[in-house]
C-alpha cells in the first residue's frame, strides 16, 4: 500500500488519452516509469497487486497492465519475485541478462548449443567493475513439456532482457510465443514457428533428410523405412519431408506402410521402447525394409541395438542412418552414417540474433538457415 500512496501523492491519478496514437499499454508504461524516475515509487517499494493497480488506472484490462509492467521489467526498472509481487529495482542494471530456455541439458545436442551461446557471450567482454556484459540464465525443462511451457510463460516476470528458446514441440506453446512477440519481448528461436515471424536460426533439415535418403537409394536400397515423429517438432517434420521427396524423385513409390510414426507426446518423451517396438514390427514383415532412416541419432542407436538383438546384420541385411552427428555416432558398432548438424554454429548464430534483437527490438525478424553435411560410415 506504501507504493500506492506514494504514487497518488506525487503525480496524481493516471489519465488515459484515448485520442493518442500511443497504445494504452505504452501510456501505462510511461506513467509508471514517471513514478519511478520521480521517486514516487522509490527503490525497493512494491507495486500494488495487479487487480488493485488495474482499478487505480481506471479499470484498464489486466493484460494491458501486465504488458506495461513486463516492459519495465525488461528495462530493469522493475523486478518480480514469484509469490511476493513486483518491486522497483535499486538501479538500472548494466549487465544484460538472457534466458536460455532448453529442453534437456543432459542431451549432447542441447548442451553443445548452450556452451556455444555462453562462450559467445563471454567474448563480448565485461563492464566496469568486472561484471560480464552479458549473463545467461539457464532454464532446463528436463524433458518436462509442462515445465518448458511454464518457463516461457514466466519470462516476462523476471529481470531479463531477452531469451533464446529451443522449443522441441509446439501445440499450446505457440500461443505463449505469440504473446512474447506481441509484447515485443526480444526472442531468438532455434527453429521456426509456423505463422509467427521470429528471429530464428535452424539447420537445413529438409536437405538433410533428402541427402540421407538419396545416399541409401544410390547404394541400391529400395525399401526405406522411417522411424521417428513425423511432426510436432520444428526439425523433424522437414527431415521427414526430405526423406519422402527423395524417394519420389528417384522414381520409386513412396510406401506409407514403411513409416513408423512414434507419435510421442513430445520429442523429449522416452523413446527407447517405441523405437524397439517399431523395429520388431518392421522385421516381422514378409517384405521388410532394406534400410531404416531414423529421425535422429539417439533413435538410430536404439535401432542398431534392436537389430543386433534380433540377429539381423547391419548393413549387410539392413542399413541404418541417423541425424544430428552426435559424438557416439562414430564410436558405436557399426559406426553410424548420419547427417552432421552444425550445433556450435547454431548456438553462435542464436547469440548474435538475440543481441541484435535487444539492441533494436523494432528491426524486422531475421531467419538464418545453416547447411548440413552427410557423414558416411559403416552402417549404411
Amino acid at each position: 500500500m506504501f507504493a500506492l500512496q506514494q504514487m497518488s501523492l506525487v503525480h496524481g491519478k493516471f489519465t488515459l488519452n484515448r485520442d493518442s496514437s500511443l497504445p494504452i499499454h505504452r501510456q501505462v508504461e510511461n506513467w509508471l516509469r514517471e513514478q519511478i524516475k520521480s521517486g514516487a515509487l522509490p527503490p525497493g517499494s512494491m507495486l500494488p497487486p495487479r487487480k488493485e493497480l488495474c482499478d487505480m488506472l481506471g479499470g484498464i484490462n489486466h493484460l494491458t497492465v501486465r504488458q506495461a509492467m513486463s516492459s519495465l521489467v525488461r528495462e530493469g526498472l522493475l523486478f518480480s519475485v514469484q509469490g511476493r509481487g513486483t518491486f522497483v529495482a535499486d538501479e538500472k542494471k548494466k549487465t544484460l541478462r538472457v534466458a536460455l530456455v532448453l529442453p534437456n541439458l543432459e542431451d549432447e545436442f542441447t548442451r553443445v548449443i548452450a556452451d556455444a551461446v555462453q562462450e559467445y557471450f563471454e567474448q563480448q567482454g565485461v563492464e566496469e567493475g568486472g561484471e560480464p556484459r552479458i549473463r545467461s540464465v539457464i532454464f532446463d525443462s528436463r524433458r518436462d513439456a509442462q515445465k518448458e511451457i511454464d518457463n516461457i510463460v514466466h519470462l516476462e516476470d523476471l529481470p531479463l532482457d531477452g531469451a533464446i528458446i529451443l522449443p522441441v514441440s509446439f501445440g499450446v506453446m505457440v500461443e505463449h510465443l505469440a504473446r512474447l512477440k506481441a509484447d515485443r519481448f526480444p526472442v531468438a528461436l532455434l527453429g521456426q514457428v509456423p505463422g509467427i515471424q521470429f528471429n530464428s536460426v535452424t539447420s537445413d533439415d529438409y536437405d538433410g533428410g533428402y541427402k540421407i535418403a538419396e545416399h541409401l537409394l544410390k547404394k541400391g536400397r529400395k525399401r526405406l523405412a522411417w522411424i521417428g515423429n513425423k511432426g510436432g517438432s520444428f526439425s523433424l517434420a522437414p527431415r521427414f519431408e526430405g526423406y519422402r521427396d527423395a524417394i519420389s524423385d528417384q522414381g520409386l513409390v513412396y510406401d506409407k506402410s514403411l513409416v513408423c510414426d512414434l507419435q510421442l507426446p513430445t520429442p523429449q518423451s522416452p523413446y527407447e521402447g517405441a523405437v524397439h517396438a517399431a523395429v520388431v514390427e518392421l522385421m516381422k514383415r514378409d517384405s521388410r525394409p532394406d534400410a531404416i532412416v531414423c529421425s535422429n541419432d539417439l533413435e538410430a542407436f536404439v535401432c542398431l541395438e534392436s537389430l543386433q538383438g534380433l540377429g539381423i546384420k547391419v548393413p549387410q541385411e539392413v542399413s541404418v542412418t541417423g541425424f544430428d552427428g552426435l559424438r557416439h555416432a562414430q564410436h558405436c558398432r557399426p559406426a553410424l552414417t548420419t547427417i552432421q548438424t552444425p550445433m556450435r554454429q547454431l548456438g553462435c548464430e542464436a547469440a548474435k540474433l538475440i543481441l541484435a534483437a535487444m539492441e533494436n527490438p523494432e528491426a524486422p525478424a531475421r531467419n538464418v538457415t545453416l547447411p548440413v553435411s552427410l557423414v558416411v560410415r559403416e552402417s549404411a
